[in-house]
């Protein structure tokens, strides 16, 4: 699914996103993981997230410097990706 503003949304079989990714914009608040959102306004405030990324240990986030990251399922940063 592609937004008015752009957002493209991607669903697995049973409605649940698995993709969301922006194009020079920030993705909403309301699909980012609240752990995940306070540990980039933390330590990467002047980034915005991009690309975020339902994977079986949990999430990766792409930031606007093209930083990607990995969280746990329950949003603890796990690292960074290569």
């Amino acid at each position: 699914v592609v937004l008015d503003n752009g957002v493209k949304v991607e669903f697995n079989s049973a409605g649940v996103w698995e993709s969301v990714k922006s194009r020079g914009a920030a993705i909403p608040s309301t699909v980012i993981p609240a752990k995940v959102a306070q540990y980039v306004q933390k330590n990467y405030a002047s980034y915005t997230i991009e690309k975020i990324e339902r994977k079986r240990y949990g999430y990766e986030v792409e930031l606007s410097n093209d930083l990607d990251m990995k969280f746990t399922a329950d949003g603890k940063f796990w690292g960074l990706d290569d």
